[in-house]
């Protein structure tokens, strides 16, 4: 165990004591230039190890960006969360869509590239799972 430094020790009891108008901080320099300062710099978040399943393309975009995809995904969440863009299924209601709803829309848009799938061959099986979500509606539904 480190010695603890019982000079300093005393100095910062003395200055805990003292009231704010009386400590000197006139060889402080004060700052009239704020341009270069970072808010919330220091600030760390107590972070919660969870097991969160998510689909494999959404998974695979976030990593094709690059290291720090988990903190990305932090981000996103937090950001919806503080301007209250909370889809009705995070609320506990019925979604305005339904699932083939969404899957149908997904499709007519631009294909995403999977990188990353593509390298370890899995992007067939994923697009033939996607194929099958598609179709039924649910991966759990039986073949129509």
């Amino acid at each position: 165990m480190k010695k603890r430094n019982t000079k300093i020790d005393r100095e910062i009891e003395r200055l805990k004591l003292m009231r704010d108008e009386d400590i000197n901080t006139s060889e402080v320099p004060e700052i009239t230039d704020w341009s270069r300062v970072v808010v919330g710099k220091f600030y760390r978040p107590v972070k919660e190890p969870v097991t969160l399943r998510l689909d494999a393309d959404i998974v695979a975009w976030f990593k094709s960006k690059g290291p720090g995809y988990q903190t990305r995904i932090n981000d996103l969440l937090r950001r919806a969360m503080a301007t209250g863009a909370v889809s009705a299924s995070v609320r506990g209601e019925r979604p305005v869509k339904t699932y083939r709803e969404a899957a149908d829309e997904t499709h007519r848009l631009e294909p995403f590239h999977f990188p990353n799938l593509e390298r370890h061959g899995q992007l067939e099986k994923c697009n033939h799972i996607a194929g099958l979500i598609a179709e039924r509606g649910s991966l759990f539904a039986s073949t129509p």
